[in-house]
């Protein structure tokens, strides 16, 4: 039996105190992010930054909208939107519940695409959200490389339809959440397997300092370069890129800048930000500042800090 529980979130939802979610059995939050290549939502960043904040798996989805945009520009902008708030946890979700208009052959062949796109931007195969009678209807077969999240209200079990199981289950839209009804979703399997799904270590406290981070890159900037592509191409939040380089304005770079690149460093059990500076001969000031930390005495295990 499944115990850890996903909520999904979008501008609509209720205000919850996200310090209470634990206490419910919620490990995740999944926000939405974008719906086609330019509608933001205005709470995406709110509902992420808190799930942050709080120490909870995060999720970030596109809506699709077929009929609408082409498939790489929804994938493209949906990395975007997730890199400049801090990257994903779980991989790049697409919510499809909207055919577009397009018959089922163009709409399988638009999915391809999209997932094609997350995987050449983030090197991850990317989760696919939807009920069993959109898949089974529009004879989306093709996907079953790709998590599972599926949407099946009132059953034992979900119907997978082309899939051999289920990764996340949306099981009700009308779980009391803080006196509120909200989606809720399983997830299938331990915490174990949860980070692992997030790209994260199962052993943090036992990870050897030499796989919690790679040094940092140089890289000199090309024409037709921004600093957005070149952050999406090494996995580094925008903010972060900039403000390690001094950049005042991340829109604006010249052909042969100079760049340095940061890696990741996760935080295991016992670390300080202090005794990671003194290891990388870092400023704390400076990492605190790079990495938007408000109180440099104050990080968490899983946390990651780029160096």
């Amino acid at each position: 039996m499944p115990t850890i529980k996903a909520i999904d979130l979008y501008e609509g939802s209720p205000t919850l105190d996200f310090s209470q979610l634990k206490a419910d059995g919620i490990e995740i939050v999944i926000a939405k992010a974008i719906e086609g290549a330019t509608y933001h939502d205005s709470k995406f960043r709110e509902h992420y930054a808190a799930a942050k904040a709080h120490d909870l798996y995060r999720g970030a989805y596109g809506f699709a909208r077929p009929g609408t945009s082409a498939a790489a520009d929804e994938a493209k902008a949906l990395v975007e939107v997730v890199m400049a708030q801090g990257g994903f946890d779980l991989p790049p979700i697409l919510d499809w519940e909207d055919n577009g208009g397009l018959d089922n052959a163009s709409l399988r062949s638009w999915g391809e695409t999209w997932v094609q796109t997350i995987e050449n931007e983030v090197k991850r195969k990317p989760i696919i959200y939807g009920s069993s009678s959109f898949f089974r209807e529009h004879e989306l077969t093709s996907f079953d490389a790709c998590p599972l999240w599926i949407a099946d209200y009132g059953v034992a079990q979900p119907d997978t339809v082309y899939w051999s199981r289920w990764t996340l289950w949306q099981y009700t839209d009308q779980e009391s959440v803080q006196g509120h009804p909200c989606d809720m979703s399983w997830f299938n399997g331990d915490i174990e397997q949860l980070r692992a799904l997030c790209n994260l270590p199962t052993e943090p406290s036992v990870m050897p300092a030499a796989a919690a981070r790679a040094d940092a890159v140089d890289y000199t900037a090309r024409e037709g370069d921004t600093l957005s592509t070149i952050c999406l191409r090494y996995h580094v939040p925008l903010m972060v890129c900039a403000r390690y380089n001094l950049i005042k304005d991340p829109n604006v770079i010249t052909v042969g800048q100079r760049l340095r690149i940061p890696m990741p460093f996760v935080v295991r059990a016992g670390d300080t930000l202090s005794a990671i500076c003194d290891a990388h001969k870092e400023s704390v000031s400076f990492v605190a500042y790079v990495n938007g930390i408000e109180n440099p005495n104050c990080i968490s295990v899983g946390q990651v800090v780029y160096l």
